[in-house]
């Protein structure tokens, strides 16, 4: 197990290189000029805009830019500094981590604790309402913006109800201490907006791995032998439909941070996906690429993890 995650630790460097190489060349051929973001004072000369550029490197060929990107990344773990904060940019994204964590982990954490059970009752119960219900939900669930699934959920339990707040990770005159109850009530929302599409892809991904799993003779002779419904749904067939679940699981955590992005600025989120939001506005390269790189770090840890939950769940399945 041990050489198995060394081996696909080392098998990352040249894929994260790959991903920073093209998306560093991306992001400069975008239009725009963070420059002119920074100097739109008509006062500013042109030479003051110039001396700025020189600063930042930004006066350099693109491959020199890069190649100065990746020797303070390499050798100093620096991914540079914000042209607008002017603050480290690892520090900033640190700050904001525990938020998306926060975040991206109560959905994907609602998305299994209600996505399993859904899809194997709907597999137990196929062709009935409950089963109906489920897929239509999981079209639905699917195609829904969240953009738009926030918006309406902010109008009906912030601005109609007032159960909710419509925004932000916790009230304002509670900000220098922690309140457990106001955090869950500003997490509600955005944590279930994310959720969505969990639910609706795992409880699918479920319904047709149990269908299949039901149909197996281990299955019948549970049956057999007398043991109660419940038992063999979730115990005897939900571990085995579970096998093929875990390989999706990995790359969610990909999903769950792109989704993030949105759904941090509808809510006001102050996590990972608002920052690079903002950042791509500002025209401020540092920030953007460093939070491609963590967020590429994390996917790729994310597989990996995957591929070790499925030697866990299916003893079968041996690492080397």
């Amino acid at each position: 197990m041990t050489r198995y995650v060394i081996r696909r630790l080392l098998q990352a460097i040249p894929t994260l290189f790959g991903i920073s190489l093209v998306s560093f060349f991306i992001i400069q051929a975008a239009p725009g000029d963070p420059v002119l973001m920074m100097t739109f004072d008509p006062r500013i000369t042109q030479e003051t805009r110039e001396e700025l550029r020189r600063q930042l490197g930004l006066d350099q060929p693109l491959p020199i830019q890069y190649l100065r990107w990746l020797q303070r990344l390499v050798l100093h773990g620096d991914l540079g500094r914000s042209y607008i904060t002017k603050r480290p940019v690892l520090e900033m994204i640190l700050e904001r981590v525990p938020a998306t964590l926060t975040l991206t982990g109560t959905a994907l954490l609602l998305g299994l604790l209600i996505g399993v059970p859904v899809g194997v009752y709907a597999a137990v119960h196929q062709r009935g309402l409950f089963d109906n219900l489920t897929r239509l939900f999981a079209v639905i669930g699917n195609a829904i913006p969240a953009f738009w699934l926030g918006l309406i959920l902010i109008l009906i339990f912030a601005v109609k109800l007032r159960w909710l707040p419509s925004g932000g990770m916790y009230t304002l005159t509670l900000e220098n201490r922690f309140d457990l109850v106001d955090r869950l009530r500003h997490l509600i929302l955005p944590a279930s907006v994310l959720a969505t599409g969990w639910i609706a892809n795992l409880s699918r991904y479920m319904r047709t791995e149990t269908l299949e799993v039901i149909r197996q003779d281990y299955i019948r002779t549970a049956h057999a032998k007398g043991l109660r419904a419940h038992t063999i749904w979730f115990v005897h067939a939900a571990r085995n439909a579970l096998i093929p679940l875990v390989t999706v699981l990995g790359p969610a955590l990909g999903g769950l941070l792109a989704g993030a992005v949105i759904t941090e600025r509808v809510f006001s989120w102050p996590g990972m996906g608002r920052m690079a939001i903002d950042a791509v506005f500002a025209r401020d390269y540092p920030v953007i690429m460093g939070n491609l790189i963590i967020a590429s770090v994390l996917v790729v840890l994310g597989n990996l993890l995957s591929d070790i939950l499925y030697g866990v769940v299916d003893p079968r399945v041996r690492l080397e």
